[in-house]
């Protein structure tokens, strides 16, 4: 039995309010992880809105007829997700501001801080 026919989602590659090359996260991995697991996690459509919070403005998928990675399924919920987006002005905004929230959480310094502190602990042999 074949795949159902499957279309990637198609984007022109270039953020039009900047003139420059968007990104846009492939999510191929994350369906491989997932298809080696029996609980289905993790979601590929999550993996999908986490980018789209943290400013990306494609997703990509590379469906095969053997399913190894996107399944149809997939296809059809990042399609639904994807005219959501581009159909919501309100969602848009949310997504945004999710995502500029989340990465106002991070920091050079904070991750300095976490880096010395696990070489620290590496150093004394994992005992604090």
């Amino acid at each position: 039995m074949t795949a159902p026919s499957m279309n990637p989602l198609l984007t022109t590659g270039l953020d039009p309010h900047r003139g420059t090359t968007a990104l846009s996260v492939n999510l191929n991995k994350v369906a491989l992880l997932r298809n080696t697991r029996t609980l289905g996690i993790p979601s590929v459509t999550r993996a999908a809105t986490i980018a789209l919070e943290a400013g990306a403005q494609g997703i990509t998928v590379h469906p095969r007829p053997d399913e190894r990675h996107i399944r149809a399924a997939d296809v059809h919920e990042l399609a639904a997700l994807m005219t959501e987006v581009a159909s919501d002005a309100q969602l848009r905004a949310d997504l945004g501001e999710r995502g500029r929230r989340r990465a106002a959480e991070f920091s050079w310094a904070r991750s300095a801080r976490s880096h010395i502190e696990a070489y620290t602990l590496a150093a004394l042999g994992g005992h604090g």
